[in-house]
């Protein structure tokens, strides 16, 4: 009986024992894996790899150490774990889906596919399992696979954003383009913010061909991240897709400000310039691409028809060449070559192509009409016997050539063949017109004037003299300008367009008293709502503020849809200090043209002005998501956050502002100011942000003072005190800056000049001198968008 009593003692102690081993055991896992989940993986290395020593068989410990491995990327090491993992445990649905996803981390996609499998197979619901498999058929273009995956995820699953977006992409792969649609608003409903839901529904709405709401929700996820790339990108093709040409073109310029030499992003900025009519542009863009890109088919396929479509079909035939080797089995490339090929004159060459297309394709119209067409002009060229040209005399080449020259190099060529075609063709003033207006544009006034003169003595054409008068005073040449119009208006009284540029150019020349006076011969039929605004703008400029508000009222009656009235309406108000009627004038404007972003950021200034800044706010929010490409409104709101004293917020919209274009003296100057208060450590910043200020706004006397407090809190006091002085000299009675200069030195130890500057303060606020306004300001800051056309 005692020696039953010892024994059973002895086995309680040897499995108390056992006990002790195991939690101990489980202890020192659970520290690893503790250190492993906060980012400890050195400490979690070292003791895991303590664990194994002493316990080189336990499955928690090498699956621990796997994922540990994983984590650094040291797949190979990892692997040998999850193998003897594996061996242990062939049939664990956790160990299968752990080494699975080791496999996908190392890249062996289909060994991880395959374990995921099995993971099913012993777990048909394991959630983990279910999910990468959907992702792999994803991946793999298969709807309908990943929807059956998906569908075991249970109820739990149906609100998770990640498997939402999942679900979405896989309706729209099996072509359920409405269940898609209304999954991925769910996902843009549950966002809160996260730009990756918003993007991810616009490449569902893209794949069911919804271009429309595609690009709104790409809209929405730039409005998150600006300056990503991928979402410009994609915003672009959405844009371009829906028909929307202008903004694709102008979000793929953005694009490419990120990444210049992406060549997709060349490419389809090229296919927005040749909707829009842009074919030289377009080439530029389709030669860099070919020359970045080489081995690439697509661009060399568009830049070959795009040098045919500009006659330059040696350059056409070489490019075809070069995609034809890349791509031998394009039976149209070689169609199209062949063409090429036959209007530069080579029918010999191009013949047997254009013959073997057509026995091939006998009822393609284009493939009979362009063999029709060559053989043509080989007939015409085997009668040859008068001298007359028998075929295209097009076999022009170079275009390439010209696309790779530096852009001061293709002006040149350019200005020589506008010269050469003007003297070739003296009859058709198109050319003689554009190189003058060419040459005002380059500076070269004298040259330009010589030519329109000679145009004035060549034709007594209304229509011509007009377009000249146009050009002239568009360049401010308004002795010139006048002496064009005054004959257009002379021979044709009712061309009232005419007779508004002439009254603009005298305006200039004699002032406004004689402008109203021409400008009031128009005849009264023809009195329309440019007449009204041009009479309001020289009334205004004498003083007659009552006659001009009201010519701007019947401007406004007659022509009520046009943008660019509203806009000048609206600055004419804010001029006079009417705010409050600017902006009920522009909420009518945005209901009536509601798709004129300039518009709409001029409400936005006009709600500033009235103290209105929370709605100016949602308005600039609204103008952001729309148009997220455009500059204008991250500047205007980073100049708002720094007026309520947010410099960190205000910064971060200033820098985006400026990547997207905003290369002006306000954004500079805000973004210096910005700088200085969110971070006055970083005065290099600072001083780089207001040098720039500075080379746009030479005469500003804020930026002056700005760039002074700079230079002083960097201690460069020689520079801070001239560039205080240089304040004072331009606006004198700008106290700010007096008060900075006594500061400045007092910081060196020049009293003498600390108390005359004390002096001069007192001396100025005795006089109640006023400070001239910066150009900085937010009522100016209307001025400096561009009118809507």
């Amino acid at each position: 009986m005692a020696a039953k009593r010892l024994a059973g003692a002895v086995a309680l102690a040897c499995a108390l024992q056992v006990f002790a081993q195991q939690s101990e055991l489980q202890l020192a896992l659970d520290d690893a894996a503790k250190a492993f989940e906060q980012g400890n993986v050195a400490d979690a290395d070292q003791k895991v790899r303590s664990v194994l020593e002493s316990h080189p068989s336990d499955l928690r410990a090498l699956l621990l150490m796997g994922a540990v491995l994983d984590s650094l990327r040291r797949y190979g090491e990892a692997d040998r774990y999850y193998q003897r993992a594996l061996k242990l445990a062939p049939q664990s649905p956790q160990v299968l889906n752990n080494a699975a996803n080791h496999y996908l981390a190392s890249g062996n996609r289909s060994e991880a596919r395959q374990l995921y499998l099995e993971t099913l197979a012993a777990d048909p619901q394991y959630p983990n399992a279910n999910l990468q498999l959907a992702r792999i058929s994803l991946e793999d273009k298969q709807g309908h696979a990943a929807l059956n995956y998906l569908s075991r995820l249970g109820t739990s699953a149906t609100d998770d954003p990640g498997v939402l977006e999942l679900r979405a992409r896989a309706l729209s792969l099996d072509g359920q383009c409405s269940a898609a649609g209304e999954t991925a608003a769910k996902l843009e409903s549950l966002a809160a913010g996260n730009w990756r839901a918003h993007f991810s529904a616009g490449a569902v709405y893209a794949g069911c061909k919804s271009y429309n709401q595609a690009e709104e929700s790409f809209s929405r996820a730039l409005d998150a991240d600006p300056r990503n790339f991928d979402i410009l990108y994609n915003l672009g093709l959405a844009a371009l897709y829906a028909g929307h040409t202008e903004r694709a073109a102008k979000v793929f310029e953005v694009a490419l400000n990120e990444r210049p030499d992406d060549v997709d992003c060349l490419y389809m900025l090229s296919r927005a310039y040749l909707q829009a009519q842009r074919t030289a542009d377009a080439a530029m863009l389709l030669t860099k691409a070919a020359r970045i890109a080489p081995g690439r088919a697509e661009p060399l396929l568009l830049l070959a028809q795009v040098s045919a479509q500009l006659g330059f079909y040696l350059d056409a035939v070489s490019t075809y060449d070069r995609y034809l080797r890349l791509r031998p089995g394009d039976e149209t490339a070689h169609r199209e070559r062949a063409f090429s090929l036959a209007n530069t004159g080579d029918f010999k060459g191009a013949l047997p192509d254009l013959e073997a297309y057509v026995r091939k394709h006998p009822h393609d119209r284009t493939g009979l009409y362009e063999l029709a067409t060559a053989q043509s002009f080989n007939d015409r060229k085997k009668a040859k016997e008068s001298g007359v040209s028998t075929g295209p005399e097009r076999s022009r080449t170079g275009l390439l050539d010209f696309l790779s020259l530096p852009p001061a190099e293709q002006r040149a060529r350019y200005l020589a063949n506008l010269r050469r075609n003007a003297a070739k063709d003296s009859i058709d003033f198109r050319w003689t017109i554009r190189l003058g207006t060419e040459l005002l544009a380059d500076g070269k006034s004298a040259e330009a004037l010589e030519i329109f003169r000679q145009i004035r003595s060549a034709s007594s054409d209304p229509q011509i003299l007009a377009r000249c008068g146009t050009a002239l005073l568009e360049f401010e040449q308004y002795e010139a300008a006048r002496e064009f119009l005054e004959a257009v208006v002379a021979v044709t009284p009712s061309f009232s367009a005419a007779r508004l540029d002439l009254a603009t150019a005298v305006f200039h020349l004699d002032g406004p008293h004689t402008a109203l006076n021409e400008l009031d011969k128009t005849a009264p039929e023809d009195r329309k709502g440019d007449y009204y605004l041009l009479r309001a703008q020289l009334l205004d400029s004498l003083g007659k503020v009552p006659e001009a508000a009201d010519a701007l009222n019947r401007g406004m009656q007659l022509a009520p849809t046009r943008a660019s009235l509203y806009f000048q309406a609206a600055s004419f108000l804010l001029k006079h200090q009417l705010r409050q009627e600017a902006l009920s004038l522009l909420e009518q404007a945005s209901r009536i043209v509601p798709d004129a972003r300039e518009l709409l950021l001029a409400e936005c200034v006009a709600l500033i002005l009235v103290h209105r800044e929370s709605d100016a706010e949602k308005l600039l929010a609204e103008i952001q998501a729309r148009w997220p490409e455009w500059d204008r409104s991250y500047l205007l709101n980073g100049i708002l956050l720094q007026m309520q004293l947010k410099p960190g917020e205000a910064r971060r919209m200033l820098e985006t502002a400026i990547a997207l274009g905003a290369a002006t003296p306000e954004a500079y100057y805000y973004q210096a100011l910005s700088i200085t208060e969110s971070a006055p450590q970083d005065s290099e910043s600072a001083e780089k942000a207001i040098d720039r200020a500075l080379g746009l706004a030479p005469n500003d006397a804020y930026v002056f003072l700005l760039a002074g407090k700079i230079a002083v809190a960097r201690k460069d006091y020689a520079t801070g005190v001239q560039r205080l002085q240089r304040a004072t000299q331009l606006q004198p009675g700008l106290i700010p800056a007096h008060y900075a200069l006594r500061s400045a030195y007092k910081a060196i130890g020049d009293e003498q000049k600390s108390a005359a500057e004390l002096a001069e303060i007192k001396r100025i606020g005795a006089e109640n001198a006023a400070a001239k306004p910066s150009i900085a300001s937010v009522e100016d800051f209307l001025f400096t968008v561009r009118a809507p056309r």
